[in-house]
C-alpha cells in the first residue's frame, strides 16, 4: 500500500501542486488508486502532532510504501524528522520523497552505500528546512518590532471560526471530545484548545 502524505502550513494554501506530483509518480510507477491513500493536513509543520498524519502513522503497515513530495512537507524541525524517518525504518516502511530521487530507488549489492549517500541528503535538506523556518520566524519578529515602533502592529487578527459557541457548549457539557469539536469547527486541536484559553 502507497501513503501519501500532503501538507500546507495554513488554510487557505493550496495543495494541487503536490496533489500533481504524487499523481506523476502514481502515472510513472503504475500504481493504482486504490492502492494508494491521501493524507492532507493544512497545519503548520512546527511538530508532528497533526491529526492526518498521526491517522497515517496509525494505518501504516510493514512494506507500505510513504510518498512526500519533499522533506519538509513532513516537517521543518531537523531533528523530529530524522526521529520520523527512523521510526518509519523500524517499521520497515519504505519513505520516498519525490525531489530526492534516489530514496524512490532499490537497493542493489552496494545497497549500505546507497543508504549512507540518502542519509547525508537528508541530513543537509533538513539542516536547510530548520534554518528557513528559523529564518522566517526571525523576519516575522524584526517586522513586528518595526510595526510596534511605527504604532500599527495590532497583533495575530483573530480566527473567525463558524458555530463556535454551539460546538463549544457541547464540549463544556462533556457530550463531545475537544478532537471531535476541532473536527466539527474544522480547525487543528491546537487552536481549539488555544482559542479556550484565550476567553
Amino acid at each position: 500500500m502507497y501513503l501519501c502524505y500532503i501538507r500546507v502550513s495554513s488554510l487557505d494554501q493550496n495543495i494541487d501542486r503536490q496533489l500533481q506530483s504524487i499523481e506523476e509518480y502514481k502515472k510513472e510507477k503504475n500504481i493504482n488508486n486504490e492502492d494508494c491513500k491521501i493524507f492532507i493536513d493544512k497545519q503548520t509543520g512546527a511538530d508532528f502532532s497533526r491529526n492526518e498524519y498521526q491517522l497515517m502513522k496509525q494505518q501504516a503497515r510493514v512494506g507500505d510504501t510513504l510518498l512526500v513530495t519533499s522533506l519538509d512537507r513532513l516537517g521543518r524541525n531537523k531533528q523530529q524528522i530524522k526521529e520520523e524517518l527512523e521510526y518509519f525504518r523500524k517499521q520497515q516502511i519504505k519513505v520516498v520523497i519525490l525531489d530526492i530521487p534516489i530514496t524512490g530507488e532499490s537497493f542493489d549489492e552496494q545497497g549500505w552505500i546507497q543508504e549512507m549517500v540518502i542519509n547525508i541528503i537528508i541530513e543537509v535538506v533538513a539542516t536547510f528546512a530548520e534554518k528557513e523556518r528559523d529564518y522566517i520566524k526571525e523576519r516575522q519578529r524584526q517586522g513586528i518590532e518595526l510595526a510596534k515602533k511605527r504604532g500599527i502592529y495590532k497583533g495575530r487578527k483573530r480566527i473567525q471560526i463558524n458555530n463556535w459557541d454551539k460546538v463549544f457548549s457541547l464540549y463544556k457539557e462533556k457530550k463531545i471530545t475537544g478532537k471531535m469539536a476541532a473536527k466539527m469547527l474544522d480547525i487543528s486541536i491546537a487552536t481549539f484548545y488555544r482559542r479556550i484559553n484565550s476567553k
